[in-house]
């Protein structure tokens, strides 16, 4: 059974790394809808790495990753010694924003486990973008958890930005929601 759901959660994971804007509908299968409109931007320059490692230290350069741009998103990866950060650059629609962290949460929820989606807790980030939602859950099968969780998603001027890392739910909560609102209000300042 542990093998299976590492399996569904890291399957998951690959699938809703996107944002849910690229999906066809709600209504029909999961199907990647193909966009050339990734934007045009660097998004390794939304944070210096000085930046990711007062958060990570030991991170090494950030990189862009082009993998998901013909799905309209562009990110920059930086790699540590607990695991991976990342930011993710994408066009968002105005009012996306409630529906992108909770589909990113699907990311760590065990399909198994029915009733799961109610033990996230889904904070509101202020002075961060136009507006900015975030989430830091520790694994716990007893809620239907399967990995640890960080990540935030923020809006500005039409864009939508995501910060990823599941090392960084093992911290403190408080401090991890922290580190991740400096980040996000960092870039999304210079988006």
């Amino acid at each position: 059974m542990r093998l299976t759901r590492r399996f569904l959660s890291s399957a998951l994971g690959v699938i809703l790394a996107l944002p849910l804007s690229t999906y066809a509908t709600a209504d029909s299968p999961v199907i990647f809808a193909k966009s050339s409109s990734a934007p045009a931007m660097d998004p390794c320059k939304l944070l210096t790495d000085a930046e990711v490692r007062k958060a990570f230290p030991d991170a090494k350069a950030g990189k862009v990753d082009h993998s998901l741009k013909e799905y309209g998103t562009i990110s920059c990866l930086w790699d540590h010694p607990g695991g991976r950060f990342s930011v993710q650059v994408y066009k968002g629609e105005q009012g996306t924003i409630e529906t992108e962290i909770r589909g990113m949460s699907l990311m760590f929820l065990d399909p198994l486990k029915a009733g799961a989606q109610p033990y996230v807790r889904y904070e509101i980030i202020k002075d961060v973008g136009d507006q900015a939602r975030a989430i830091v859950e520790t694994a716990d099968d007893r809620k239907g958890f399967l990995t640890d969780s960080a990540i935030l998603v923020a809006q500005r001027k039409g864009l939508q930005l995501t910060l990823m890392s599941t090392q960084l739910a093992k911290r403190d909560r408080t401090s991890a929601l922290k580190v991740l609102e400096d980040l996000g209000r960092t870039a999304a300042k210079r988006l």
